[in-house]
């Protein structure tokens, strides 16, 4: 180890002022090199990871979302259902108390050839009713 030690002294002893300056610059300079580019890694790693965080949120946030869709889909559904059943109920009671005559307008109104739509508007039964009276006049 000693010998190894003497030649690089006895070597180092040869050069010039100058070979030794641009020596120790290289070197300073490869070490700046690799400090810059571990902190850029560094950096990288830095922003990869904020990212995923950023990402892991959205998703997070996503979710809650469809969640509180789903739970309003069901809503809807459940208040669409119950409108059907209202609509139902008063159909039926509307329908009890329109008497014989009421009807005997909508069959003259259906023979003069109205349509369903039209008969819906002017006679205030319901589409059904309407496609019904329609169905049995247009079979005469």
């Amino acid at each position: 180890m000693a010998e190894q030690q003497g030649v690089v002294l006895a070597w180092f002893s040869q050069l010039d002022d100058l070979t030794i300056l641009g020596i120790l610059l290289s070197v300073a300079g490869l070490a700046m090199l690799l400090y810059l580019w571990q902190s850029r890694r560094s950096r990288a790693e830095m922003m990869v990871l904020a990212m995923e965080q950023k990402l892991a949120a959205q998703q997070a946030k996503l979710e809650a979302q469809s969640s509180a869709l789903t739970v309003m889909g069901e809503r809807v559904l459940a208040l669409e259902e119950y409108l059907e059943m209202v609509g139902s109920r008063q159909q039926a009671l509307d329908s009890e108390k329109r008497d014989l005559r009421f009807y005997q307008q909508a069959i003259r109104l259906a023979d003069q050839g109205l349509g369903t739509e039209e008969l819906v508007q002017r006679c205030g039964i319901s589409r059904s009713e309407a496609e019904l009276l329609a169905a049995v006049r247009s079979t005469h």
